[in-house]
């Protein structure tokens, strides 16, 4: 009973209220209509009238369990013996001394040329320098500056220096001379994720010229010093983008290139692995397959096989041990990994935005890029609020890690790899590309995006909410007006046929119930899209008229509620001619025009169709003679037809109203407003 009680207080308090209201009306009238005849029988007006009553609370509470605030999402996966990514922890499962021991030597021998660490994603090449060389030289009285970000990389080496070297000189420095460091100092500059800064300067222009070529001097100042050394950290796709450097590359051979592990290397790795896979598996055969499918090309990825692992430690958690069969039922390694993404989303507070959100960080070249919330808030056209809720939890479930000045970026690259991948089936295509769109216009005009907010003018928000509080109150004055002894038959030529034995207009419930669902529908389409957008003058005419033509057409059917389906014809006319003139804004690409017209096509020639049995209704009406059987005909009709335009309402919701879908509207309209901005610096410059 407290359940019950807890769901029906939740629903009625949370968004859905109105269409629980809406459907429960809905279902009232179809039981009503089938248990009359049997209470009929027994000619008891207050039985009959106790239950309608009855029938109505029964499907609100019914209507009100389906829509049911959504359960809290699953808890995120467990970390145990496999950590998944996670930088900072991943290794201690892993040993790696033979690495370690080679890297270290060949940074402390090498003279006048950088060292170069090269390898695939996800084969350990960040995690091995920052859990094991980085503290050993430490301990061997090594002074390190690392670096990962390059959007200010002058000013953050500059910085760095300044806090253990009070003697650089600033000025020289800029010009990438390294002087004023004490010479006997061992000092070792570790430059991870490379590409990053390999990517950002493919365009040949003046400005990454300018820092190629700073880069290239800077190396060539520092390497004077004879205890100076350099750790260049890159993909290996990205080795030959090096060739800007010319003599402080080292051949090929030369690299130190790390790889995964293999069987007849890295024994204690391959041992823990072995060992761990045993006892979350708790199935030996099962253990021996799953170590044996992690091999690609004779060698093991720490990052896949720690991602599995991590994922069948928490399903036999579950489901205890994992036979062949059930692996196989998984999907073999790919569909475990893919698993492994699946569940974050699902944990996440919002599994579209945290998706949008992660793939807005990948987006550039499938790397991993540094943005603010703001940042991706403009390129998803997600509310910031929305976007921090799914930023704080993946930042704590350690999938996006928080850098300097407030910027968020995916921990690891693999993460983009796959995020492209899973973006592809699971983002709508518009979604998809209004993100690849915004994130690529982003970095041509420097950051600097003109988005429409989702920060509503409180006036125009009050002028929808004060139509669509009158007719609310309209609409159930109207319904409720026999219980008042107010009689409407003077204005309905219908009005001598129905029952009045129940407590409400009868004949105007249909019209109740889906005029209602009209009303909120407009509302809620001007709140969330027509009063945000910028538009000329005219077009924001046209966006009031939207609600002032569903007022009146409204207020039309209280009076003559047989035209209630012309009414919502002509109101839904209004609407799909608004859609379509949306597609007429400056400065729109082709795929937001198609857009809009498709839409606005799509709504106009649906509600002609209402148009048309409309008029005909109309006509038939006032053409013939009403008996009491074509009234019950009539009144029947109108009930299906009140049901199928409410579920039609509730059918366009997630293309029209819902904020994931006005979302995406908001984005194809900017995609002509950034479009112009950028051509007038382009032409400005």
């Amino acid at each position: 009973m407290e359940k019950l009680k807890s769901v029906f207080f939740e629903s009625i308090t949370s968004n859905k209220i109105v269409y629980t209201l809406l459907i429960a009306m809905s279902y009232t009238a179809i039981l009503f209509s089938l248990f009359n005849p049997i209470l009929e029988l027994f000619n008891k007006q207050d039985l009959i009238i106790l239950t309608v009553y009855v029938l109505f609370f029964l499907s609100i509470l019914i209507i009100g369990y389906i829509f049911r605030p959504p359960l809290p999402p699953p808890p995120p996966p467990t970390k145990g013996l496999f950590q998944g990514i996670n930088q900072s922890e991943s290794l201690l499962a892993w040993p790696r001394p033979n690495e370690m021991k080679k890297l270290c030597s060949t940074i402390t021998d090498s003279k006048n040329k950088p060292v170069i660490l090269v390898g695939l994603s996800g084969d350990g090449k960040s995690v091995l320098v920052n859990s094991l060389v980085k503290p050993f030289l430490l301990a061997n009285d090594w002074h390190i500056f690392s670096f990962n970000n390059y959007d200010s990389f002058k000013a953050n080496l500059l910085t760095d220096l300044l806090k253990e070297y009070k003697d650089i000189d600033e000025g020289q420095l800029l010009y990438a001379n390294l002087l004023g460091i004490k010479k006997e100092d061992k000092i070792l500059f570790v430059f991870d994720q490379f590409e990053q800064f390999l990517s950002s300067n493919l365009k040949n222009d003046i400005d990454n010229n300018e820092k190629r070529i700073w880069f290239r001097n800077f190396l060539n100042s520092s390497l004077q010093y004879p205890n100076v050394r350099h750790l260049i950290i890159v993909r290996k796709e990205w080795y030959y983008d090096l060739r800007f450097l010319a003599e402080f590359v080292p051949p090929p051979i030369n690299t130190f290139y790390l790889k995964g592990f293999k069987i007849d290397e890295n024994k204690g790795g391959i041992i823990v692995l072995k060992s761990n896979l045993k006892a979350v598996i708790k199935n030996r055969k099962t253990a021996t397959l799953v170590f044996n499918d992690l091999f690609d090309h004779g060698v093991i990825s720490p990052l896949k096989a720690q991602i599995v692992g991590l994922m069948l430690e928490n399903i036999a958690k579950d489901e205890g041990e994992i036979t062949r069969e059930y692996y196989w039922q998984l999907g073999g390694i790919d569909g475990i990994i893919r698993s492994y993404f699946d569940a974050y989303l699902r944990a996440a507070p919002n599994r579209d935005i945290a998706l949008q959100v992660m793939f807005s960080l990948s987006v550039i070249t499938k790397m991993r890029s540094k943005l603010t919330i703001s940042h991706i808030s403009d390129i998803t056209h997600n509310p910031q609020k929305d976007v921090t809720k799914c930023i704080t939890f993946l930042v704590n479930e350690g999938l996006v890690l928080q850098s300097e000045a407030g910027r968020y970026e995916l921990a690891h690259d693999y993460l983009a790899e796959q995020l492209h991948e899973i973006s592809g089936t699971e983002l709508d295509p518009v979604e998809r590309d209004n993100i690849i769109f915004f994130r690529d216009e982003m970095q041509k005009i420097g950051e600097e995006l003109d988005i429409t907010k989702h920060t509503p003018d409180r006036k125009k928000i009050i002028f929808s909410d004060y139509f669509m509080i009158v007719l609310a109150i309209t609409l159930i004055a109207r319904l409720l007006a026999p219980v008042y002894g107010i009689d409407w038959g003077w204005f309905n030529i219908l009005a001598q046929y129905q029952s009045k034995r129940f407590g409400f207009d009868t004949l105007y419930l249909p019209v109740f119930i889906s005029h209602l669902a009209w009303s909120i529908y407009v509302t809620l389409l001007y709140r969330r899209l027509f009063s945000i957008i910028k538009e000329e003058r005219i077009s924001k005419i046209l966006s009031k008229y939207v609600v002032l033509s569903c007022t009146l057409c409204v207020l039309a059917a209280v009076f003559i509620p047989y035209c209630w389906m012309l009414s919502i014809g002509i109101g839904g006319l209004v609407v799909g001619f608004k859609f379509y003139r949306l597609s007429k804004i400056k400065g729109l690409p082709s795929i937001s025009i198609e857009y809009f017209k498709s839409t606005g096509g799509k709504t106009m020639l649906n509600v002609s169709v209402v148009i048309i049995i409309g008029l005909v209704t109309i006509y038939y009406i006032n053409n013939t003679n009403i008996s009491k059987n074509i009234f019950e005909y009539y009144q029947a009709t109108s009930y299906f037809m009140s049901i199928v335009m409410t579920y039609y309402m509730l059918a366009v919701r997630p293309i029209h109203i819902t904020k994931k879908a006005t979302t995406k509207m908001l984005g194809l309209i900017d995609r002509g407003k950034v479009r112009l901005k950028r051509l007038n610096i382009t032409i400005n410059k």
